[in-house]
């Protein structure tokens, strides 16, 4: 199965805070570690994760550049483009301010996909098509990262058996 992350899901998967995140997200992390699903990862989410950690405010285990790259060449990860499709699709969700945030709900509804976010604005039902996602705490193809706190989880990354920087 293929899902599209959310940025805070993601940040929470690669600095190793996955008690941030719900079971469910819990679980689809672990399958993509182990090469069974795969993540797709909007450009969107990587360029906020960039800029977050150009600002300081999350701690990266490698270097954007060289995450970029790890992902880029992951068969386990998939790299999102912004085109012209996604933009007309996040121009329909005029309900969310956030630019960002638009892209990445767009992201997860023109590929089909079930999206892992934490994110309480992202429950609008009708933004997302069924996907054989099921559970009752998720909307549509919205699996709920959040288990009480703010989200997190990571790829493995590394070769000293500490792929996690918290």
């Amino acid at each position: 199965m293929v899902f599209v992350t959310d940025t805070h899901a993601l940040i929470h998967h690669i600095t190793g805070r996955k008690r941030r995140l719900g079971p469910r997200a819990r679980r689809a992390f672990e399958r993509v570690e182990r090469g069974v699903d795969t993540i797709l990862v909007p450009f969107t989410v990587l360029e906020e994760v960039m800029l977050l950690s150009e600002a300081g405010k999350v701690r990266l285990p490698l270097p954007f550049r060289d995450l970029l790259i790890s992902f880029a060449q992951a068969d386990n990860f998939e790299l999102g483009v912004n085109d012209m499709q996604l933009l007309l699709e996040a121009a329909s969700f005029t309900t969310l301010p956030d630019p960002y945030d638009r892209l990445i709900v767009a992201q997860a509804r023109v590929a089909g996909l079930p999206l892992i976010t934490g994110d309480g604005k992202f429950t609008n039902p009708a933004w997302f098509v069924r996907f054989g996602v099921k559970k009752p705490s998720h909307h549509g193809n919205l699996l709920n990262v959040s288990s009480g706190h703010r989200f997190r989880t990571v790829p493995s990354f590394g070769g000293n058996g500490s792929n996690i920087l918290s």
